[in-house]
């Protein structure tokens, strides 16, 4: 099927706070996560376009560059940005391509792979909206929709819970790399990125020969 992928990406100069303590790092590596993810969704057999929600401009030149649609995140004050970031790309995919599934990315699951994505695209295809659990239990990684019109997401604390008692499908038994975002540069010492994720193993690079010349 061909599905379309929503990416909400926010303002890089607020991206990661945990990440880093220099905040130039910090966006280097929340640049490097956007480019790496987009370029997968972009080349992913079964994702037919990709939607990337952002005020950044960066960003934006990015994710046009990859080939992917930019859909300008609306700047009003809002107490849930996310959620509505969200819902601009899902009623942007609506009004596009309305009969087509649509699944919500985020930027920081940069340990995802083709195989694993294909895995979360396959486990929810049974159902009308489906969500997978993130490796600590509490938020979700993924949103999977047959249609895109009508969803509402559940983004933000105790997500999971929120997402299933709003009758969205669990889906389980999924490989952890589909589980685990990146809040802290810990986690991307467990895998190999330089395949999947070659602009963030390259900033890592270049923050472990820096951390090197300092010692």
């Amino acid at each position: 099927m061909s599905h379309t992928a929503i990416v909400p990406v926010k303002d890089l100069s607020r991206a990661k706070s945990r990440l880093h303590d220099d905040r130039a790092v910090r966006r280097d590596l929340a640049q490097a996560f956007a480019t790496d993810i987009i370029n997968l969704l972009v080349t992913h057999p079964l994702i037919a376009r990709t939607v990337v929600v952002t005020g950044d401009r960066d960003v934006a030149e990015i994710a046009r560059r990859c080939g992917a649609e930019v859909v300008d995140e609306s700047s009003e004050p809002s107490p849930d940005p996310l959620n509505r970031a969200i819902g601009q790309g899902l009623e942007f995919a609506s009004s596009h391509w309305p009969a087509d599934p649509a699944i919500v990315v985020f930027s920081d699951l940069v340990l995802l792979d083709t195989a694993g994505l294909t895995q979360v695209l396959d486990a929810a295809e049974p159902y009308e909206v489906a969500f997978v659990r993130d490796a600590d239990g509490s938020g979700t990684t993924f949103v999977v929709a047959k249609r895109p019109g009508g969803i509402t997401t559940r983004y933000g604390s105790e997500s999971a819970e929120r997402h299933r008692a709003a009758g969205f499908n669990e889906l389980t038994g999924l490989p952890m790399n589909v589980r685990r975002d990146v809040d802290d540069l810990k986690v991307l010492d467990e895998i190999e990125l330089v395949d999947q994720a070659p602009h963030t193993a390259a900033v890592l690079a270049r923050l472990s020969v820096q951390d090197e010349t300092r010692h």
